[in-house]
């Protein structure tokens, strides 16, 4: 089966439309028993020919991507401020011994 042959389903498109484009993959591919890359294909063949449902699926990843710098930058400041902290008192007992 070509990716152009697979029927997208509304539940497919409702989860593009909140941003999962791995599980509309999942759910066609449970749907049609296509191969993962049929799927994949068909979706993005699909967010190419529907620009209403592409740009929801854009909206969706830009808002999960600034979450991940945003927990990027989280775990960095806590590894710097912890390292900070362990060289601080460091000093400080070799200071006061």
């Amino acid at each position: 089966m070509s990716s152009e042959a697979i029927q997208i389903s509304p539940a497919a498109i409702s989860a593009l439309e909140r941003g999962k484009k791995v599980e509309a993959i999942k759910i066609i591919r449970m749907e049609t028993n296509a191969g993962l890359k049929e799927s994949s294909d068909a979706v993005d063949l699909f967010l190419t020919a529907n620009q209403l449902v592409h740009d929801k699926w854009k909206a969706h990843t830009k808002w999960y991507d600034g979450m991940v710098a945003i927990s990027v930058f989280a775990v960095i400041a806590v590894v710097l401020s912890s390292l900070l902290v362990t060289g601080i008192m460091s000093v400080l007992g070799k200071v006061l011994s």
